[in-house]
């Protein structure tokens, strides 16, 4: 399926982006998620929204489109684009969601050191 048809069937667009990139990246460990716990998280997150999830098919579609790579891991990179393009929400509403993904304190600020730590994460897969 494409990112349009997926857009469609995976449930997501009618998840607010925020809510999926701090529930995804809230299941990651290292700054990544096999295709288990991806799975998982999706899953909990479209329960959490009272959105029915799919079938293991589209569930899969949905990890591959994210996994640019082919790694079999999603990292916080993927994990920002995928949910960009399938949640929903203005252009406006992904800044600020991926913000704060950045701002892990939450202070309104992102640090050297925040920058430091979400940087190796998303490079350590390069």
């Amino acid at each position: 399926q494409n990112h349009k048809e997926l857009r469609k069937t995976s449930g997501l667009k009618s998840v607010p982006v925020g809510d999926g990139l701090a529930s995804l990246k809230a299941a990651s460990s290292d700054g990544q998620l096999t295709r288990e716990q991806f799975v998982e998280a999706y899953s909990g997150l479209l329960t959490a929204h009272n959105i029915e999830a799919p079938e293991e098919s589209v569930k899969n579609a949905v990890f591959d489109l994210f996994d640019r790579d082919d790694n079999n891991v999603v990292d916080m990179m993927e994990l920002i684009c995928g949910i960009s393009l399938l949640c929903s929400g203005s252009e406006e509403d992904k800044i600020h969601a991926v913000f704060k993904v950045f701002d892990e304190n939450g202070d309104g600020f992102i640090t050297l050191d925040e920058m430091f730590k979400f940087l190796t994460s998303v490079f350590k897969v390069v």
